[in-house]
């Protein structure tokens, strides 16, 4: 690895254990606040943890399968909070039902998120277990990836990451499937988090490839995030009609309409590039 990014990559490293770590440990932060950071630094550890040649790939999946593991876990944790969000804002968009079932449907999301939240840290006590997983990292794999020779292409990581990217965005270019559109957001984001050690400090910066790339990944969480909505409140437990499902959906794709329209022009243009222009791109950062 270049010298400057083998050193960049792993202080980017050192600091997203350290931030989780301090999570863990804080008495001041609430859970849910919690659940959502650590996330976000697990998904910025795994586009790193990828760039490392194959000869440590054991000992780096040594950290990064059970972080995966542990994402899991706090993925359901946050799917129950962002749940309640989106009902808020459909019912400051949309009107959502009538007064009686939106109050009893708020309630319902909100019991959900709160067991959701103490199943998580008090039952499962997850927090112990994502500690005991930074440990590892902060005085087992951090020493490794400081001591241990060792030598990749940046560039041809973040390349091959544009391209499974683009083949992503061809095939969802001709049909709208969730999923897929969930995966391609995964993909850009592990792009977003990589192309930063090229261009460190710039997604902030209005106008970048990087801004961009980053907008679009938000516009792509929004998308899924009303598709796991809409599975959740037609579950059972929830005993919403047909006729009351059928209104929430059609408010949904209201908004999901108008948020796809810029979402696919704003990914046409930004796959209008080859992965060389856009390479070039954040070297001119």
């Amino acid at each position: 690895m270049e010298e400057v990014h083998k050193k960049e990559m792993v202080a980017a490293i050192r600091c997203q254990i350290g931030r989780v770590r301090e999570l863990c440990l804080s008495k001041e932060v609430t859970a849910e606040i919690k659940v959502h950071e650590m996330r976000k630094a697990f998904k910025r550890l795994n586009a790193l943890l990828k760039m490392f040649p194959e000869e440590l790939q054991i000992v780096v999946d040594s950290f990064r399968k059970p972080m995966r593991g542990i994402a899991r876990r706090l993925t359901l944790g946050r799917e129950s909070t962002v749940n309640l969000q989106l009902f808020e804002r459909i019912v400051f968009e949309k009107g959502g039902l009538d007064d009686t079932q939106n109050s009893l449907l708020r309630g319902k999301l909100t019991q959900t998120k709160e067991e959701s939240l103490l199943e998580l840290v008090d039952e499962e006590k997850i927090l112990v277990d994502v500690l005991q997983l930074m440990n590892l990292g902060n005085d087992n794999l951090l020493p490794l990836l400081v001591s241990t020779e060792y030598f990749v292409h940046v560039s041809d990581k973040i390349q091959a990451t544009f391209l499974r990217s683009k083949d992503l965005f061809r095939v969802i270019a001709a049909r709208y499937d969730a999923e897929l559109y969930h995966e391609l957001r995964k993909q850009m984001k592990t792009l977003w988090y990589q192309s930063e050690v090229k261009a460190p400090g710039q997604t902030e910066v209005p106008g970048t490839i990087l801004e961009k790339l980053h907008n679009i990944t938000d516009q792509q969480g929004d998308d899924h995030d009303w598709y796991v909505f809409l599975n959740e409140i037609s579950r059972q437990k929830y005993g919403l009609t047909t006729d009351a499902m059928i209104q929430l959906k059609e408010q949904v794709a209201q908004i999901q309409e108008a948020n796809l329209e810029l979402l696919n022009q704003n990914l046409s243009d930004f796959f209008s590039l080859s992965e060389l222009q856009y390479l070039e791109l954040l070297r001119q950062l």
